[in-house]
């Protein structure tokens, strides 16, 4: 670092070996350094103020390979570092995030180069001269070639606009020449420096004043000029429509110059394409490189035009661009919304919207409200189970949703009920669902008693839906187990610790696949002791009892005997 003002060294910042080019971000907080290191291009960012390194990270080519840094430049955000690099596979400008040195992506500017880069005052292009004596100009965002310019045989080494933007100087090392190419008229005026003096790195003060590093020499030259009068800005280009329904959606990029004053409004027109006579769209004035132009008539071909304004006046108008603005597809409502109330859950079915073949691309969406909470399930398919539901009236809205959008809902009602309102007699078995329950051993049980956990295993009913677990013959609701996709719910239920002794009715209800109210029932024997699902009441019992009283009596008669 030097103090211009003494002209003495202040700072020096360690960097990695043979550094190479540096540029300062905008607001002049972080210097930033390329290196070869051997062929190893690194990129270094640093602290301005104190010389503190931020980072150091590899530059590298596609294909990997040695690889040399070329002259670096900045966004106009600061946000982002351009590194030219060449080597022994690839040539590539690097998009590199400057927070962080990782390369976001890779342009493509050429096969003999790059050698450097150069930004245009407004931000919009970046100017990459090759060794073939090419200037390429890159849309900064998208990396793609607008134009080029030709400078010669030999390579252009550095490129740097002037900062009305109307000028682009570049230094020609084998040519000992500076070229000034009016970004205008794309002409191209060689200035000589002298045989042997072998330009190479340049600077622009202001519109009238460069100055040009010499190698042969090893001086500077500075070339001075009067500054052009401001003309009107060049046409735009690029100009894209994208269609929409009654609209159609414009893009350009800006003209490479702007006159010499900068750009402050973009005027688009347009025309049916069978029309002579243009019209302007109002849309206020802009300098976004982009507008939609809105009221236009489905199914008609359009023109579009764009011509760029500056202080001077409108210029050139872009190459036209055609489009026609469609109607967006509209998604169809599905239809016949049936809703089938259950134990605190409902069972909603629909019929496929029109164009829906069953192939996963329509989702339906299922909404009950009740209350301030809404309810839903969602569905490819013609049916799904909305959960959680108070008892009582309901109505489903149905809305198809696709990539075309959502349609209009449809509806259907039905009545949720409580476990209360179960029948007071065991249901008859029906919808082709079933029902088991185990010990902790996991055998099939038929015997139980009060207080034991025995595990319900549920199959054939609906996916996603509850399935309720009763014990009869005064009905006693036990439990509520969720299905799986498959339909099968696994779940604990306890036979009521007061239960009476006798015949019981186990029974599980819900709906099945197609949502109809299911039921399947088992027997159960209820007593008073249990192991492994069986009864040791009864005979059993009694014949345990018998045995002792017989050995009693046995043991009496023996002390009998004895006393005789």
């Amino acid at each position: 670092m030097i103090d211009t003002s003494a002209n003495t060294v202040v700072r020096t910042i360690p960097t990695p070996m043979s550094p190479q080019y540096l540029a300062l971000s905008p607001d002049g907080a972080t210097l930033y350094v390329t290196s070869d290191e051997y062929g190893d291009g690194k990129l270094s960012a640093f602290t301005a103020a104190t010389g503190v390194n931020i980072y150091t990270a590899a530059m590298t080519l596609t294909g990997g390979g040695s690889n040399v840094p070329g002259n670096i430049a900045l966004s106009p955000d600061g946000g982002t570092v351009y590194v030219p690099i060449s080597g022994s596979s690839n040539e590539e400008l690097l998009v590199v995030d400057a927070d962080t040195g990782t390369i976001t992506t890779r342009f493509h500017a050429g096969d003999g180069g790059p050698l450097s880069v150069s930004v245009s005052p407004d931000g919009s292009r970046l100017y990459v001269p090759d060794s073939y004596g090419s200037i390429a100009v890159l849309n900064r965002l998208t990396g793609s070639l607008i134009t080029s310019y030709s400078v010669g045989i030999n390579s252009a080494y550095q490129t740097a606009p002037s900062p009305d933007g109307q000028t682009l100087y570049a230094s020609t090392t084998n040519g000992n020449a500076a070229k000034v190419v009016d970004l205008g008229t794309s002409a191209v005026t060689t200035v000589s420096l002298g045989a042997g003096s072998y330009p190479y790195g340049l600077a622009v003060k202001d519109d009238t004043t460069v100055y040009v590093v010499l190698g042969g020499p090893g001086s500077v030259a500075v070339l001075t000029g009067t500054a052009p009068a401001p003309t009107a800005p060049g046409a735009p280009t690029g100009l894209a429509g994208t269609p929409g329904g009654a609209q159609v959606g414009l893009s350009w990029s800006a003209p490479a110059s702007n006159g010499g004053s900068a750009i402050t409004d973009y005027v688009v027109e347009f025309k049916a394409s069978a029309d002579s006579t243009w019209s302007v769209f109002s849309d206020g004035t802009s300098t976004a490189t982009s507008a939609t132009v809105t009221g236009l008539t489905n199914g008609t071909s359009y023109d579009f035009r764009v011509s760029a304004v500056n202080s001077v006046g409108t210029g050139a108008s872009s190459s036209p661009a055609s489009a026609t603005p469609t109607a967006p597809a509209v998604q169809a409502p599905p239809s016949d919304v049936q809703v089938t109330g259950g134990i605190l859950q409902a069972f909603v079915s629909w019929d496929r919207a029109s164009g829906d073949l069953g192939i996963g691309a329509v989702t339906y969406v299922v909404s009950i409200t009740q209350g301030a909470t809404t309810f839903t399930c969602s569905s490819t398919g013609t049916s799904c189970v909305v959960l959680g539901l108070a008892a009582g009236a309901v109505t489903a809205d149905v809305v198809a949703t696709s990539t075309a959008g959502t349609s209009a809902p449809v509806s259907g009602s039905g009545t949720v009920v409580a476990a209360s309102d179960v029948a007071s007699t065991p249901p008859a078995n029906a919808g082709g669902v079933a029902i088991e329950f185990r010990d902790t051993a996991g055998v099939v049980v038929t015997e139980a008693v009060p207080g034991q956990v025995l595990t319900v295993v549920a199959t054939g009913f609906a996916p996603v839906s509850n399935v309720d677990v009763f014990i009869y013959s005064v009905p006693q609701h036990l439990g509520t187990g969720l299905t799986n996709s498959s339909g099968t719910a696994v779940f604990p239920v306890t036979v009521p610790p007061g239960l009476g002794a006798g015949a019981h009715t186990l029974v599980a209800t819900g709906f099945n696949t197609i949502g109809a109210t299911a039921s399947a029932s088992v027997a159960v024997q209820v007593g008073t002791l249990a192991t492994t699902g069986s009864d040791i009441g009864g005979a059993p019992l009694v014949g345990a009892l018998m045995l002792g009283v017989g050995l009693l009596v046995v043991l009496r008669v023996r002390r009998r005997l004895r006393a005789v």
